[in-house]
């Protein structure tokens, strides 16, 4: 699996416990086991509730005291399968922006590149946002803002990939 291989060896697990090292020992029937259930998410439009928990860890900052808490930074510790479907789903998203919204004669090598460019993190937030699962029950999340980060990101996939000449304005994203 490309996305599997494309990911850094050696990051902490998420929630639930899963870490690269351990799909990765899985080999070939893991790999089927993940392509069926990301193609069952993508069909249904929803994602297991368990894909969008963190675990929240407290690193030091380095500066101060480590009794202080001000000198401590969270970081939220994502299932590794749930950014592994991210990936998937980005790389679904352009398939499918290739295939269906541009021209040939368009769509050529240099736009390809400047859409791969724009940042992991925010398409892989965009991507959570639009599969968040309805249900989900303890989770916290200002829909608004996350909404800006989708539009955003929405936006800069349509300025970076849509042709434009000198005399004509970027597509804009509402």
């Amino acid at each position: 699996m490309k996305a599997m291989k494309s990911m850094k060896v050696g990051k902490a697990a998420g929630y639930d416990r899963v870490s690269l090292e351990m799909l990765g020992a899985g080999e070939d029937v893991v790999a089927g086991l993940l392509y069926t259930l990301f193609n069952l998410c993508w069909e249904l439009k929803r994602v297991p509730g368990g894909r969008c928990k963190a675990v929240i860890v407290p690193i030091y900052n380095g500066k101060g005291s480590q009794q202080d808490c001000k000198n401590y930074r969270g970081i939220s510790l994502l299932s590794i399968v749930g950014k592994l479907y991210a990936k998937v789903l980005i790389e679904r998203v352009i398939k499918e922006t290739e295939e269906k919204i541009w021209d040939e004669k368009i769509w050529n090598k240099t736009y390809k590149i400047n859409l791969k460019r724009l940042d992991q993190e925010k398409l892989e937030a965009a991507a959570n946002v639009a599969f968040w699962p309805e249900n989900a029950e303890g989770v916290q999340c200002d829909h608004k803002e996350e909404a800006k980060l989708f539009r955003g990101t929405m936006a800069q996939i349509c300025n970076l990939s849509t042709p434009r000449t000198s005399h004509l304005k970027r597509r804009a994203v509402y």
